[in-house]
């Protein structure tokens, strides 16, 4: 007996089945297709790019208005983030347009070169779901954004690179604008990958905002890397380095010296001036040569030291003795005299034992007034 054919599917108004399965696959083809597309595009320039991303203001996306995306039953380790069901502890794939940075973080600065350096990971992976190895740490805010505990490289490195998501591990928010920075503090510590310019910009912030009523109660909270609380003399001289105007901090960032606590220290005399207020142009300009000079040449502290002294009070002077020769027992003799200093230095060599002994006598007893200095 023949069996009967499947009657053909239903059709209104002599449209064909949508097949669902074989759509969404070719959606998903399309979307994949324009986001390389787009990477491509700005990858001949990640470089720029990344440069560019650094000198925007962090929150870029502050204000943007974005619904998040149901979480789904992907198949994947990492699923889409849905800002209603989030579990604490669990890793999420965010949209980068959720995401914003933590507005008490312990880093304020970022190198174009670290952003480009993590494009270039990124591009290197062929696998959507693996190019970042590493998640951030965020928590859930009341709006439904996610606000960063740390991965600002990360962020800005994916953003360059034209990615669509951020892998974020969601953790507990913190209990204070205190809690806030000082977690932060720690995880960025663990990576040396905060600068005393860093500091120096939150510390002022930190106070400024009232987190900290004054510079004693920050010190006595405030651990530094190595666990111990800071001294209020620390915390004033990050305070110095604030002093640094921002589009200075920007340059010295880029090179471990000029980043580096005691260097920046150093630079910072330059704006301590009696005069900075009348002439702020000329020591922004000095201290950008004194900068790069720091940068190209490699200078140690000491050699930082004499060069700001040198564009603060002008070159120091060598003081130049005026030399005598003289003859001591057949032997010559030199007598520096430093006039204005008031200093005398005489040297002889390769005297006998009898000879040595009555100059040093002749010294002595002049020296104690036993012969009068204008003896001939």
């Amino acid at each position: 007996m023949n069996k009967k054919a499947a009657p053909p599917s239903k059709q209104k108004s002599g449209r064909p089945t949508l097949d669902l399965e074989s759509s969404f696959g070719d959606l998903s083809a399309n979307a994949t297709t324009r986001s390389e597309e787009r990477f491509t595009a700005q990858g001949v320039n990640r470089a720029e790019r990344a440069s560019q991303l650094v000198r925007q203001h962090p929150s870029a996306f502050e204000g943007t208005s974005v619904t998040a995306p149901t979480q789904i039953d992907t198949g994947e380790a990492v699923p889409l983030f849905n800002a209603a069901s989030y579990v604490v502890g669990r890793n999420y794939r965010v949209p980068l347009a959720l995401l914003d940075f933590n507005t008490f973080g312990a880093r304020v600065y970022y190198r174009a070169a670290d952003v480009d350096r993590i494009s270039m990971s990124f591009a290197d992976s062929s696998d959507e779901n693996s190019k970042q190895k590493v998640a951030a740490n965020g928590w859930v805010r009341p709006d439904g954004r996610i606000e960063l505990d740390d991965g600002g490289t990360r962020l800005r490195a994916a953003r360059a690179s034209g990615l669509e998501y951020l892998e974020v591990k969601i953790v507990a928010p913190p209990s204070s604008a205190r809690e806030q920075f000082k977690r932060s503090k720690a995880l960025n510590d663990e990576r040396s990958s905060q600068t005393a310019l860093d500091l120096a910009v939150m510390f002022r912030k930190l106070l400024d905002e009232g987190v900290y009523a004054n510079q004693d109660e920050l010190a006595a909270d405030i651990k530094d890397a190595k666990g111990n609380s800071l001294t209020k003399s620390a915390v004033s001289m990050y305070l110095r380095i604030e002093k640094i105007p921002d589009r200075l901090r920007r340059i010295m960032v880029d090179h471990d010296q000029t980043s580096h606590f005691t260097i920046a220290y150093e630079i910072s005399a330059l704006f301590t001036a009696e005069d900075l207020l009348s002439r702020r142009e000329h020591y922004e300009m000095v201290a950008e040569e004194v900068i790069r000079e720091v940068q190209s040449k490699n200078l140690g502290k000491q050699q930082v030291v004499e060069l700001v002294r040198s564009k603060l009070h002008g070159p120091k002077s060598r003081t130049r003795p005026e030399n005598k020769r003289v003859e001591v027992a057949g032997k010559p003799g030199l007598i520096k005299v430093f006039q204005a200093r008031g200093q005398v230095d005489f040297s002889v060599k390769g005297l006998d034992e009898e000879s040595l002994k009555v100059l040093v006598d002749g010294i002595e007893q002049l020296c104690k007034g036993q012969l009068p200095l204008n003896t001939p």
